[in-house]
């Protein structure tokens, strides 16, 4: 792979970092090798937000920079370039260059492990240039002061990290919401092999249209969509959703990404799939599955999850992630009794499952059992029954309704007297069906 390292004579920052580079690996156009991994270095003088990448032969571009923000931080900074509406810092409006997902992620991890304790590292969102770029690139930036630009510790922590990099297989995704500092997909590649290409500011949401959403995730790579909900307010919220109907990809939560740190980009891709066979549009939220055998599928009889889901949602989802298993989730939010899990665990999935199903509903409810089916008693006021023993609506309506007895012209009327059973039937037959992931 060709690794093609710009800095520029304009930026003290990257020039720094340039000549530490170049004392790590000699002199020459190209510096050196590692395996599959050969760089070359190049110094211009133009400002790298104006820069393209003519005459440039590489398979990814590492621009080498300074990072100023109005409020200083020590910060090592990584982020894709291009501009969402206008172009204040270069490049061209309502265009975006084409990202390095996996070299981000892998970009991220190697300024983590480096960093000076005292620096912080992060994603930034993309907002500035160059766009007239046709290989894929990202920005390696130290900030935000001169008194950065020229710390050794940091200039040596990113020329190291410029060159160990080396990406792994990523799950690459786009990031929407947050502030200039992308804290959440921060926190989600450091933790996963989960990769941002473009991240997206919370404040430029409103104005984004269906075709530039299209280019960003076209050159985002992007398998998913991640949503930092938190940082949005309902109108942005409502614009999301309706561009993110257009496309077919998932949309995941930070918490749902999290739980992908234990699998594979090949799992990964198997169980989006059969998700997307299963439900299109819908996604899997892993909880810590792993990569031990096969993967299989089976369905949870409808009537059990679902009555429990009603019952007491937050326990039964807090339940899900204490078993080895993936549970599916619809383009609208709404859960699926489909779940995957290995092989060899399916029986003990699919009884752990219904244990937590019936322990939801008998907190909860009266039950009994019958054979193969859990029958659920519900008992309310019958209205019409106690108007006919003369007990008007009112508060002796109520006392009845709150399970006390009251008394009408002498004559003391029980809850049970107006009482009117209704039960449910729901199979507790373990016998699913399964379908395993080819």
């Amino acid at each position: 792979m060709k690794i093609s390292i710009i800095a520029s004579v304009a930026d003290p920052a990257g020039f720094q970092i340039y000549k530490k580079i170049q004392s790590l690996l000699g002199s020459g156009w190209i510096l050196g090798k590692d395996n599959d991994f050969s760089y070359s270095l190049t110094l211009r003088t133009e400002r790298l937000i104006l820069t393209d990448d003519s005459g440039i032969d590489a398979d990814v571009i590492l621009f080498i920079s300074r990072h100023s923000a109005k409020e200083p931080l020590k910060c090592l900074t990584v982020h894709c370039t291009g501009n969402f509406l206008e172009a204040k810092l270069g490049g061209s409006p309502m265009t975006v260059a084409p990202a390095a997902p996996e070299w981000s992620h892998a970009m991220l991890n190697a300024l983590f492990s480096r960093s000076p304790p005292d620096y912080r590292v992060t994603y930034e969102v993309t907002h500035h240039g160059p766009t007239d770029l046709t290989i894929p690139s990202l920005f390696v930036e130290i900030g935000s002061t001169i008194e950065e630009w020229n710390d050794p510790r940091a200039i040596s922590a990113v020329a190291e990290s410029v060159l160990s990099a080396r990406p792994v297989e990523t799950i690459n995704l786009l990031g929407i919401g947050g502030t200039q500092y992308a804290t959440r997909e921060t926190e989600i590649t450091l933790s996963t092999q989960c990769a941002f290409g473009h991240i997206i500011h919370t404040r430029e949401i409103k104005d984004l249209t269906a075709d530039i959403f299209y280019d960003i995730l076209r050159k985002s790579r992007a398998s998913g969509i991640y949503i930092d909900r938190k940082s949005l307010s309902k109108e942005e919220g409502n614009k999301l959703l309706k561009l993110t109907s257009l496309v077919s990809l998932p949309v995941f939560t930070g918490t749902e990404l999290l739980m992908m740190r234990n699998i594979t980009w090949d799992t990964f891709k198997k169980i989006s799939i059969y998700c997307e066979s299963v439900a299109p549009g819908s996604h899997a939220v892993i909880n810590e599955i792993g990569e031990k055998s096969e993967l299989t599928s089976f369905i949870l009889p409808e009537d059990l999850l679902y009555e429990a889901l009603n019952i007491d949602r937050t326990s039964v989802i807090d339940g899900f992630k204490k078993i080895p298993l993936a549970h599916l989730v619809d383009k609208d939010g709404k859960i699926l009794a489909v779940f995957i899990t290995h092989a060899d665990q399916v029986e003990r999935v699919k009884n752990e499952l219904i244990n937590l199903c019936v322990k939801t509903i008998i907190a909860h409810r009266e039950v009994k059992r019958e054979g193969d089916y859990l029958v659920i008693v519900t008992r309310h006021l019958d209205a019409d029954k106690a108007q006919e023993l003369g007990v008007r609506k009112g508060p002796l309506m109520r006392d009845l309704k709150d399970g006390r007895s009251v008394n009408i012209n002498g004559r003391e009327i029980t809850p049970k007297m107006v009482e009117k059973v209704l039960t449910k039937k729901i199979l507790m037959d373990s016998r699913m069906e399964q379908k395993v992931h080819e």
